[in-house]
């Protein structure tokens, strides 16, 4: 910001050739500087989007293993679940169904 101040001084004096070497010179090395200073935060900020992209795959897909997991788990065990009540629920009617064939067949 200095070095446009003094330019931009420089050029309302009537000196246009001196404001005009001022900017093609130190003017020009410090917009190149920064340029190269920029490209760097550029560069830095693209690998730390990629790096965080590469860590967000990462945890959708363990996150997408461990619910397919717990869901698998969860099927086996409702299903386990499932044939132990129809068993508690069968074997005493069993028993009463050949209670009441002993007793129809005069047992």
């Amino acid at each position: 910001m200095a070095e446009h101040k003094k330019i931009v001084d420089i050029s309302r004096s009537d000196k246009n050739e001196d404001a005009r070497l001022l900017l093609k010179g130190e003017s020009t090395k410090i917009y190149r500087s920064l340029l190269d200073q920029l490209e760097k935060l550029v560069d830095v900020n693209e690998k730390g989007a990629e790096k965080s992209s590469a860590d967000a795959d990462v945890t959708y897909a363990n996150a997408r293993t461990w619910i397919i997991a717990m869901l698998l788990i969860c099927m086996a065990a409702a299903m386990t679940l499932a044939v132990w009540i129809s068993r508690v629920i069968a074997r005493p009617l069993t028993e009463a169904v050949n209670v009441a064939q002993r007793v129809a067949g005069g047992d």
